[in-house]
């Protein structure tokens, strides 16, 4: 018998629920891929949040405008945060033709085009949370990084997690959201400004092998959840982020859908509290064969 570490093994739709390949279902990131997760039963959603240029949180993935939205009749494609809110989401508009070359193959010019006139960056107030339902709000830095010696860097910080910390607060949703980041020194701002919001720290360079490195970042940043991507989320990385007292959802990117689902498997028998998915419907079917709940 299977068991995992909480109560259920919970299935959080990244970015929505985009299909695999990605955007071959849904428009990463929108309003329309967060609905149709929802409606097919994902215990949460996974999005990336940046700050606009007029200081609006805005939900896009990638640093600069190009691979799904583009600014059109300009081969400049500047960074999501020199844009203004309106700038986003009244200007931008999906990058059918690079979208396609993405798709491993899989032609999606009828999706895209049919999607191309509702598609839209949205603002994160926006975004809908059903009631009970979890949302990872990822907070985005230029390429992940933070210099604690820029001033830039500190002040994007300090008006980043302000931001996020008011949204979650004035929305109620303390007991919903997990803030997600690759900077911790954001996630212990955001425990300074409420210590109630859950914090998760997403690693990458292989933290979650060294247990005295996982205790160590924990002590320093009082998160609560340590997220590697599934090629460094073995057995052993998952025991050494629970023996810490944490939890662990995986995200599972850059796979076919039949490995997207066999790395799910694993996750699940191996013990990590949930994964972070492309395809949510068969991600879900998979959940409920293969996990028990306690």
């Amino acid at each position: 018998m299977m068991v995992t570490n909480s109560p259920k093994f919970e299935i959080i739709g990244h970015r929505g629920n985009p299909g695999n390949p990605l955007n071959s279902r849904n428009i990463e990131n929108t309003i329309e891929s967060f609905e149709d997760a929802w409606r097919l039963g994902a215990d949460g959603v996974e999005l990336d949040a940046i700050l606009s240029n007029d200081g609006v949180l805005v939900v896009h993935h990638d640093d600069a405008l190009g691979r799904v939205f583009r600014m059109p009749g300009t081969e400049e494609q500047k960074l999501v945060g020199e844009y203004t809110l309106d700038e986003l989401v009244l200007g931008a508009g999906l990058n059918i033709e690079g979208l396609n070359l993405q798709s491993r193959g899989v032609n999606n010019t009828a999706l895209l085009e049919s999607e191309a006139p509702f598609a839209a960056i949205p603002a994160l107030s926006n975004i809908p949370i059903p009631q009970g339902k979890k949302l990872f709000l990822e907070l985005k830095f230029i390429n992940d990084k933070y210099d604690k010696d820029s001033a830039a860097d500190r002040k994007y910080l300090e008006d980043l997690v302000t931001k996020a910390v008011e949204f979650i607060e004035q929305k109620g949703l303390v007991d919903q959201i997990s803030v997600l980041c690759f900077v911790p020194e954001a996630l212990d701002r955001v425990k300074e400004l409420n210590p109630k919001i859950v914090t998760a720290h997403n690693i990458y360079q292989g933290e979650a092998s060294d247990s005295g490195r996982i205790k160590q970042l924990k002590q320093d940043f009082g998160f609560d959840i340590m997220n590697p991507p599934f090629e460094q989320a073995t057995k052993a990385a998952i025991d050494n982020i629970h023996n810490e007292g944490l939890r662990t959802y995986p995200w599972i990117w850059k796979q076919s859908p039949e490995e997207e689902i066999a790395e799910t498997i694993r996750l699940i028998e191996d013990g990590a509290d949930g994964s972070i998915n492309n395809q949510v419907e068969a991600a879900l079917k998979i959940r409920d064969k293969y996990s028990v709940r306690i």
